[in-house]
């Protein structure tokens, strides 16, 4: 079977999840350590002069704004809105607490009203460098990547020693592919905080895209080190170490992850992957059908396991995964071509037409998609429309042993025996050990009288292990 490449699985949007591409840590409370963009809103800032304005004579705002960061550090975000409404109603110029309440509902995922509380806060301080940042991260979570750079950038200006700003601007710039950018961003956070652990994730990120693995692997090893009980560096570092064919170090990663956190199903497909890698099959499909039983709406983890399913010929069992993987994401051209070529393999013709036309749809430019309905076409009896869809295979992809072997087959049905002779001879030359090919040049030979050239084939078939009639 053919192997999957680490570098095009990247991790899906499934939780838990990498909150950018492969190496993001998920948003959580500050206090932990443990997110990729930082809000600013921790008890240690309520000590600013300009957060408890002279309206709180009595003090009541500031004390349920600290009710509202004792939540928050215990992740109760809602009891956390609650009291920091309480603050804002004492007094409605409490800049801190829309800024803390933005936050709690940025880590509530309701990123709309997180902006709202931002944009006052911002409106009631315009030098506030702490709710630019936090605006910025909410805009990243949104995608709005544009926007988030313009406000961490503003938060940098407003206040250049901050390490929270360089490092959520730096995983913007991650966002962009604009990885240079990120490093620099990252090693300024690191100067000012040598500590930053954020900042060691995100510049490995950066490596990590840039390929430069040694460099990757070297600043997750570092926040490996510093926060040894924190899932996602590792999951990172074992990400890095597949793409680097290192699938044994990369399990070991996954392992801690999943000890770590159990119910980590993107933990349980990387390892997944990686023991796919090693021809470990068995261990490849428990870790998909864990995947699947700890998120039932994993579309990666039914396409990988309905691969393991077709690799071993079981297409009854592989088009019900990959139908799974097509109902949850119903514009993946990949789900679509692999159930197709599935029931193309079953034999069920019209079926595998119907997809890997819909698949042809949403990526025109796929060889596969064209050979496999190709192939069913062919089956069908419908040469004309199979011919057209070998050689649309073979112009996307000029060296396509199997779509030419395939023309190959339609010609000889159509009675052009020297084009069937010239692809099988082509097909022959991409993939020497071609044994079919070597078979049905054989035939095509044989149906042309032309006898030594004809045994000749078969014996070379034969040795490579078909039995000709």
């Amino acid at each position: 079977m053919s192997k999957k490449k680490p570098d095009d699985q990247q991790p899906s949007g499934n939780k838990p999840r990498p909150s950018h591409g492969w190496s993001g840590i998920a948003p959580a409370v500050v206090a932990t350590g443990s997110l990729l963009f930082t809000p600013v809103y921790a008890p240690a800032e309520v000590g600013r002069p300009s957060i408890a304005p002279p309206q709180d004579r009595d003090g009541k705002a500031e004390e349920h704004f600290r009710n509202g960061l004792r939540y928050g550090q215990h992740k109760r975000w809602a009891e956390a809105i609650k009291e920091f409404d309480e603050a804002i109603r004492l007094d409605p110029k409490f800049v801190a607490a829309y800024n803390a309440r933005g936050v709690s509902h940025d880590n509530l995922g309701d990123y709309g009203n997180g902006v709202v509380d931002f944009n006052i806060a911002i409106s009631l301080d315009p030098e506030n460098a702490e709710a630019y940042s936090n605006r910025g991260a909410a805009y990243s979570f949104i995608r709005n990547y544009d926007r988030a750079i313009k406000d961490f950038s503003k938060a940098i200006e407003l206040d250049p020693r901050s390490p929270i700003a360089y490092n959520n601007r730096a995983d913007a710039y991650l966002c962009t592919q604009e990885y240079d950018k990120a490093i620099a961003d990252c090693n300024r956070a690191l100067e000012l905080d040598p500590g930053y652990v954020l900042a060691y994730n995100n510049r490995g990120s950066a490596f990590g895209y840039k390929r430069d693995f040694d460099n990757a692997v070297a600043d997750l090893s570092q926040v490996v080190a510093l926060r040894p009980d924190v899932p996602l560096p590792y999951f990172n570092r074992g990400f890095t170490y597949a793409r680097m064919g290192e699938y044994g170090k990369a399990i070991e990663d996954y392992d801690r992850v999943i000890q770590l956190e159990p119910d980590n199903a993107e933990a349980h497909l990387r390892r997944g992957v990686a023991y796919e890698m090693l021809y470990d099959f068995g261990k490849a499909m428990e870790d998909y059908t864990g995947a699947i039983a700890l998120s039932a709406d994993f579309a990666e983890a039914y396409l990988n396991r309905g691969d393991l399913h077709a690799a071993a010929r079981d297409y009854v069992r592989a088009i019900a995964d990959y139908s799974q993987a097509v109902r949850l994401e119903p514009r993946d051209a990949d789900a679509r071509e692999k159930r197709g070529r599935a029931f193309a393999l079953k034999g069920d013709c019209d079926m595998a037409v119907l997809d890997l036309t819909r698949a042809i749809e949403l990526q025109p430019r796929s060889p596969t998609a064209y050979r496999y309905r190709g192939t069913a076409y062919g089956n069908n009896k419908e040469l004309d429309k199979a011919m057209a869809d070998y050689e649309k295979a073979i112009a996307l992809k000029p060296n396509y042993t199997e779509a030419i072997f395939g023309r190959g087959q339609i010609r000889e049905l159509k009675g052009d025996l020297d084009g069937a002779i010239a692809d099988y001879s082509l097909a022959i030359e991409h993939s020497p050990d071609f044994a079919l090919a070597y078979k049905n040049r054989g035939d095509a030979h044989a149906a042309k009288k032309q006898k030594k050239l004809a045994e000749a084939d078969y014996e070379k078939a034969r040795s490579l292990g078909l039995k000709p009639r």
